[in-house]
């Protein structure tokens, strides 16, 4: 007797620049996964050439996203269109994933650290959420813009030809919130890093160049990965089919397979109509979450999007 036959998730991203999350070309990354089968993929692509008549070999979101084929995009993302129901999108705004990523590693190393009773302070969340809403009037934009480039440049990791970063770059962060902010997220930000003055490896992560499986610190691709699976496994066997990606090596896809007990299969975008859908959905999602951050978010489309956004999607609440 066989058991019921995989659910199959066809993924694909946009806005994708790796441990980049600052100073570069997209501000949001979007991960979108799709249940469609093949045949209603096809059927989706089908309708759209025949209400969007472009003749471009291969269609993307910015098809959709023009103008005069706003109600092709309606039709898409509409209660009544191919990937109602059907869907899901992650939403990353870069910015503040590193600044959780920031606040991670602190207080984990202060948990690490931590002997005897310990005073319950804020949380990674918490501290994220109030840099990200505090930095601005500390720094200005200009210095706040500056202040997260050298995060970003302190966290990710090195290349095999760069030497590991220094401690010391958490310390100097640190010293310019501290003389920024005397009370709040910066305050506790501070207090949490000279903690580890007398042992400063303590904040520096295991060298992932000698863990080729472990995705980059700041990569958000891996961890939207690991939500698909979340969001779709219902217990039974599941397929992850997702567009090529040069950072998705064997080892990181064994063990993304072996973490979330599933199958993660690369395939060209264009020899599979499913992943294309899912381009589309992740391309328009991007484009809007980037409105709504720059406050000129189209209200309509907003709205016609909140039902395919996962509740995993890292978005400051404030």
């Amino acid at each position: 007797m066989t058991g019921d036959p995989p659910v199959v998730v066809a993924c694909d991203e946009s806005g994708a620049e790796g441990e980049r999350l600052i100073g570069g070309n997209t501000v949001v990354f979007a991960h979108a996964g799709v249940t469609l089968s093949v045949e209603e993929a096809s059927a989706c692509i089908r309708r759209l050439r025949e209400l969007i008549r472009s003749p471009a070999t291969e269609y993307k979101a910015n098809h959709l996203l023009r103008s005069k084929n706003r109600s092709s995009l309606e039709w898409f993302l509409g209660p009544g269109g191919p990937v109602h129901g059907r869907a899901h999108v992650c939403l990353v705004e870069k910015a503040f994933f590193l600044l959780v990523r920031f606040t991670e590693t602190l207080v984990r190393a202060a948990e690490r650290s931590a002997s005897g009773t310990v005073t319950p302070g804020p949380s990674a969340g918490q501290l994220a959420e109030a840099l990200y809403r505090e930095g601005p009037g500390m720094f200005g934009r200009k210095g706040w813009s500056c202040f997260l480039r050298l995060l970003n440049n302190q966290m990710r990791s090195p290349s095999l030809r760069e030497p590991l970063p220094s401690p010391d770059g958490f310390f100097h962060l640190a010293e310019m919130l501290g003389a920024r902010g005397r009370a709040g997220a910066a305050h506790d930000v501070w207090n949490l890093v000279r903690r580890h003055q007398p042992c400063p490896q303590a904040l520096i992560p295991p060298d992932a160049r000698r863990q080729p499986a472990v995705f980059p610190a700041l990569d958000p691709l891996g961890p939207a990965i690991e939500w698909a699976f979340a969001r779709w496994s219902d217990g039974g066997a599941l397929t992850v089919v997702h567009d090529q990606q040069t950072t998705l090596t064997s080892a990181r896809i064994a063990r993304i397979e072996q973490l979330c007990g599933g199958t993660l299969r690369l395939v060209p975008s264009a020899s599979d109509p499913r992943v294309q859908v899912a381009d589309f959905l992740a391309g328009v999602a991007r484009k809007l979450a980037t409105d709504e951050l720059a406050r000129e978010a189209d209200t309509e489309l907003a709205e016609l999007l909140q039902p395919y956004i996962d509740p995993r999607s890292v978005w400051r609440t404030t």
